[in-house]
């Protein structure tokens, strides 16, 4: 099922209309920038019948987008906090939080990155964890692409 979000805490079921095609067997299902264009595009894994990509053609704003890069290993485990600008650790200015898990459902997983909506035009700090403790931090950013090593010390 594929619901539309209205806002204030109400969707709308849209799985019938154009574009959507009628419901199979779905083996998996991923979120992910397919197009790189700062918003979540949605991959479709069919059991029966071809698989499917859904591209989200919504203006997604300023978004800020965090590849990390592990050569010789994976980044499952990292996690990524965006902070206001100046505040990085300071719990109330958290505004958002994620994290590369190991998968995502049967026959799914996303891309090792890391994708936030920004609030609005101002600069952020983020603050990149990583299994064994490492941490990486980027203060003043206004948003677009960017690309993290995993650090010697998380390896």
């Amino acid at each position: 099922m594929v619901y539309r979000n209205l806002g204030n805490m109400m969707f709308e079921e849209v799985g019938g209309r154009p574009g959507i095609l009628p419901s199979r067997k779905n083996e998996g299902v991923v979120l992910a920038d397919i197009d790189d264009d700062g918003d979540l595009d949605l991959y479709v894994a069919n059991y029966e019948g071809e698989n499917r990509l859904y591209r989200n053609t919504l203006d997604p704003g300023a978004f800020l987008k965090v590849r990390v890069e592990a050569a010789g290993r994976t980044a499952i485990g990292a996690v990524a906090r965006l902070y206001r600008s100046g505040r990085i650790g300071d719990r109330g200015a958290l505004l958002a939080s994620q994290e590369i898990s190991a998968g995502h459902g049967f026959c799914s997983q996303a891309p090792a990155e890391f994708l936030f909506r920004l609030p609005d035009g101002g600069s952020f700090d983020i603050r990149l964890t990583f299994p064994g403790g490492a941490t990486v931090d980027r203060k003043g950013v206004t948003g677009g692409r960017m690309t993290v090593r995993v650090p010697e010390a998380s390896r």
